[in-house]
């Protein structure tokens, strides 16, 4: 079985998506339409666009052009978009041009804001009639698709980015450095910034033997700012910033708290890495986060975009006695294991392609 991934992923995310597809029995080749050569993966090929391409224009001009001549050549079982604006568009336009089945795959929240506009639904809702699938994030962003295309409710699945859950664990030799951790961009998005002005209510206005550590990890437009945001707050000796780490385990095994207050997510990688490292998530339950995060189960939560909620709920998990802390990280990465591992995605792309040689051959 040969597929053709079109899409626009950075390298955490590429292995999220292609490893659990590569390590399929069925897939024998994989050929990933894309702006630039990515990591090697199992039976892994990338097809490269033209530099043209990276002008918008072009894009939405050349590629699915190029895309419907390289379906005709290799003529793949099955044609997946990671992104939907646009690549879900041209996956569309190439299936049904060449007659090929295609999986439409949501990846964050924003495609949801746009359908609230009737012209964009109807285009929407064209795509995914004619989609084999459509893969979502959650169960949120299931129910919500099923709510607006009640006709089409058999069409949304959940089935998202999973981790490494044998690279992603615990390391019991690696001392808690940090108590919070940040992983992700520094983009305004993410709110940042409330959770650096939570961390200092948390410090100004408790008592503790020795004062909390947090640690920043990532970069992005918003990185200046936090570095000035933490020098007028006299956080420096607190507050860490490592810049953009490709390979975050460590940190993730030198922390004991994920600290998140996106406004937008819709399941984070590095909520589920963090959680696999029994690293137990400080959140609000934005997008499909509840997923995986249950207040007092895997994790604690806050308001969200809430200061007071924010420094409170720091406090409850910093004064989380050691026994249900214990039960709470293995919850967290029982959870990972079981739901969200690159062999757990790999079972289901398994009954996806199952069903989807069954309608083949009739």
């Amino acid at each position: 079985m040969k597929i053709i991934i079109s899409g626009m992923m950075g390298p955490g995310t590429l292995e999220a998506k292609l490893v659990p597809l590569s390590i399929v029995e069925k897939i024998d080749d994989i050929m990933f339409v894309r702006k630039k050569m990515g990591p090697k993966f199992l039976k892994t090929n990338y097809v490269v666009l033209p530099s043209l391409t990276n002008i918008k224009f072009f894009n939405i001009l050349i590629n699915p052009i190029l895309l419907i001549r390289k379906v005709l050549l290799e003529k793949p079982t099955l044609l997946i978009s990671y992104h939907i604006i646009p690549y879900g568009f041209f996956v569309a336009f190439a299936g049904l041009i060449t007659r090929t089945p295609y999986i439409i795959s949501q990846t964050g929240l924003v495609i949801q804001k746009h359908a609230k506009r009737k012209l964009f639904r109807q285009f929407l809702y064209f795509i995914f009639k004619y989609s084999f699938q459509v893969n979502c994030p959650g169960t949120k962003s299931v129910e919500y698709w099923k709510s607006i295309f009640p006709n089409l409710e058999g069409k949304f699945k959940v089935l998202h980015s999973t981790i490494d859950t044998g690279y992603f664990k615990m390391d019991e030799d690696i001392s808690k450095e940090y108590d919070f951790i940040f992983l992700g961009g520094l983009q305004s998005i993410k709110n940042i910034d409330m959770i650096i002005h939570g961390f200092a209510n948390l410090i100004c206005t408790n008592s503790f033997s020795t004062l909390p550590k947090m640690v920043i990890v990532g970069s992005g437009p918003e990185e200046k700012q936090l570095h000035a945001l933490v020098r007028d707050l006299d956080l420096e000796e607190h507050v860490t910033f490592k810049g953009f780490i490709s390979k975050p385990l460590s940190y993730l095994q030198e922390s004991r708290f994920l600290v998140m207050d996106s406004d937008s997510e819709g399941l984070p990688t590095a909520m589920m890495q963090a959680m696999a490292c029994e690293v137990v998530p400080v959140t609000s339950l934005v997008g499909n986060i509840a997923d995986v995060v249950s207040s007092g189960k895997t994790g604690f939560v806050h308001q969200g975009k809430n200061l007071k909620s924010i420094s409170e709920t720091m406090k409850k998990a910093l004064q989380t006695d050691n026994e249900t802390l214990a039960k709470m990280k293995i919850e967290c990465r029982n959870l990972i294991v079981n739901k969200h591992s690159h062999q757990f995605a790999t079972s289901k792309w398994d009954e996806v392609l199952s069903r989807l040689s069954i309608i083949e051959s009739t």
